[in-house]
């Protein structure tokens, strides 16, 4: 929450009455919330910004849960491509490289908020630069 500007005026109405009713738990950095469910850092689109990796165990395949770190497809080719809304360009393109790539290798499928479907594969290979 350290990340957070409380001077924003959208502090008022999201975490001020959770902190205040004791429903808001605060952690940094990587941190296990229950078993097979890790919060993951992933700031840069918002300071704090977090993904979540569910573990689904033998013969089933992981998700990763994105949030904001994807809000075009291009970004699944070409991480580097910003968006004009995050905070923090460089950051949130290291959080992108850094999810994607993580991802891949444990062959995670990415839940999405934002791209037109709620699940895709990552993506064999991604340049900054490279469109696909």
């Amino acid at each position: 929450m350290a990340a957070l500007d409380r001077a924003d005026p959208v502090w008022d109405w999201t975490v001020a009455p959770l902190r205040a009713s004791g429903q808001l738990h605060e952690v940094d950095g990587t941190h296990l919330l229950a078993p097979g469910i890790t919060l993951l850092p992933t700031p840069g689109h918002t300071p704090g910004h977090q993904s979540v990796l569910v573990e689904q165990g033998a013969g089933a395949r992981d998700v990763m849960v994105t949030g904001d770190v994807l809000v075009h497809a291009i970004q699944l080719g070409d991480p580097a491509v910003p968006y004009s809304h995050e905070r923090d360009r460089e950051t949130a393109r290291a959080s992108r490289e850094g999810l994607l790539a993580r991802a891949g290798r444990r062959g995670a499928l990415l839940a999405t908020a934002h791209l037109t479907r709620a699940f895709v594969e990552p993506p064999a290979e991604t340049t900054p630069g490279r469109r696909p």
